[in-house]
C-alpha cells in the first residue's frame, strides 16, 4: 500500500499506532508526516532510532532474554535525548529472569533516562498462560515490583494484557 492509502484508513481518528514487526526497520517519515496532527504511537523494540518529531509517544519495548534478543542500550539512550516526555519503556516478563533484567538494564541507564519515563510491565503471555494462571502471574510480578525497593525510583506500572484476558489468548483477537 502507499503512504496516502494507509494514511486515507486513518480516516478522521484522532489517534494512530504504528507498529509491527519492528516498523522503524523501514523509513515511516513519509507515513508520520502524512498523518498530520494526530496522536501518533510508534511501537518499537528499540533497537533501531529514528528521529521523528511527529510522534506524541515512542512505545519502546526492549527485549529481554526469555526473547532471544538483547537489548541496545546505544539506541536507548537516543531516545532518552531526543524524545524524553514523549516515550514510554515496556517490558514484557516471562519470569524472575526477565524481571531482574529490566531492572538491571534501567539501572545501567539511570543516568541518562529522562526521570518522568513511564516504565511499563507485562506479563508475557506463552509464559503466564491464560484465566486464573495469567492472574496469578500477574498477581506474581506485582508482588514483586512492590516488594523491590529499586522499583521504587522508577514511574511504574504492571498492565496486563487486556485482550489476552478479555479473550483468554484467542489469536487475531
Amino acid at each position: 500500500m502507499s503512504v496516502e492509502e494507509i494514511a486515507a484508513l486513518a480516516g478522521s481518528h484522532s489517534h494512530v499506532v504504528i507498529t509491527g514487526g519492528e516498523p522503524l526497520a523501514q523509513d515511516i517519515k513519509p507515513l508520520v508526516t502524512a498523518l498530520g496532527q494526530r496522536h501518533i504511537t510508534v511501537e518499537t523494540s528499540g533497537t533501531i532510532f529514528a528521529e521523528l518529531p511527529g510522534v506524541s509517544l515512542f512505545s519502546i519495548s526492549p527485549k529481554l532474554g526469555s526473547s532471544g534478543y538483547t537489548p541496545k542500550p546505544a539506541v536507548l539512550r537516543k531516545y532518552f535525548a531526543t524524545a524524553p516526555g514523549r516515550m514510554q519503556l515496556k517490558f514484557v516478563i516471562a519470569d524472575a529472569h526477565d524481571l531482574e533484567l529490566a531492572r538491571a538494564l534501567l539501572g545501567d541507564l539511570a543516568a541518562d533516562l529522562p526521570q518522568s519515563t513511564p516504565i511499563v510491565l507485562q506479563p508475557e503471555s506463552g509464559r503466564a498462560g491464560d484465566g486464573d494462571s495469567y492472574v496469578q502471574f500477574l498477581e506474581w510480578l506485582t508482588t514483586a515490583v512492590l516488594g523491590d525497593p529499586a522499583w521504587h525510583a522508577y514511574d511504574v506500572r504492571v498492565l496486563p494484557q487486556l485482550h489476552y484476558l478479555l479473550w483468554k489468548g484467542v489469536a487475531g483477537r
